[in-house]
């Protein structure tokens, strides 16, 4: 009939009203941008450089020749502080520039075995050359008026010493002990300050002191090899056991008369020195 017709296309329109309003519908698509609205990608960053290793430093190095190098000789006021031989064997050391070595300048050097003292050097310091094993020669200046203790201890290979003749040298307490000498000629004008100057030679064969009027404690202390000693006649006093342990000294020659040094001297002080036997004069050879 019409109306139920009617009634018919009526429901449909209505189910079609309600889908939509329930989003059962297509969407329509998008539409594309246009060309020009395209976000173009995004450009790389620059890279940045990477920094110096000079750059790193908060402070700049001073280019090299603003670089102080360890002074080599080290003298201030006169003194010569510090030396370094390297590999250097026989050693000059310069003249004009210092007039002492300092305490302990030399040390224990192993490398030196000469080494040259120039004119104008007055003083060699405490221990300057002490432990210098393979030091065999030294020159001495006749500037030189003191050595001062311990000087040349310890050095063993040191055979030989020459003293300047013309000017008061002092030596002083240990200054060649256990040193390498095997004969000692002390001028008259060298004085003997305290004793022990010569303790411990080994292989000291023989001595001449020329002008010493009074010969100190422990000077040739245990200088076992030690057979001959010459004194000359200004010799008055030998001092306790001046040559103590000197087990192998055999003739004593005095240049004055044997009653006065007695009276100077202690037998029980220096038995070795009156155990050897004594002679006036000088020996012919």
């Amino acid at each position: 009939m019409k109306w139920r017709s009617v009634l018919c296309t009526a429901l449909f329109l209505c189910g079609t009203v309600l889908l939509s309003a329930c989003g059962g519908g297509e969407m329509p698509a998008p539409a594309e941008p246009p060309a020009s609205s395209e976000v173009p990608a995004p450009s790389q960053p620059e890279e940045v450089p990477a920094p110096s290793e000079s750059a790193s430093s908060s402070e700049p190095e001073p280019p090299a020749s603003s670089v102080p190098e360890k002074e080599n000789p080290l003298i201030v006021n006169g003194v010569l502080k510090s030396y370094d031989t390297g590999k250097q064997k026989d050693v000059v050391l310069p003249s004009g520039k210092f007039t002492k070595i300092d305490s302990g300048c030399f040390k224990n050097n192993t490398t030196m075995e000469s080494v040259s003292i120039p004119e104008g050097v007055t003083e060699i310091g405490f221990a300057a050359f002490s432990g210098c094993y393979n030091l065999k020669s030294v020159q001495l200046p006749k500037s030189l008026v003191k050595i001062e203790q311990s000087a040349f201890l310890d050095c063993v290979s040191l055979e030989e010493i020459t003293f300047p003749e013309n000017s008061r040298l002092e030596l002083y307490q240990s200054a060649f002990e256990n040193s390498g000498l095997l004969k000692v000629f002390i001028p008259s004008n060298i004085r003997m300050m305290n004793g022990g100057v010569f303790a411990d030679c080994k292989k000291l064969i023989s001595v001449y002191l020329e002008g010493q009027e009074t010969i100190e404690k422990q000077t040739f202390a245990s200088c076992y090899s030690l057979r001959t000693v010459i004194l000359g006649k200004a010799t008055k006093e030998i001092r306790a056991g001046a040559f103590d342990g000197c087990s192998n000294l055999s003739d004593v020659w005095y240049a004055g008369s044997w009653d006065e040094l007695l009276s100077g001297c202690n037998k029980e002080w220096n038995g070795a020195f009156f155990n050897a036997e004594h002679h006036e004069g000088a020996p012919s050879d």
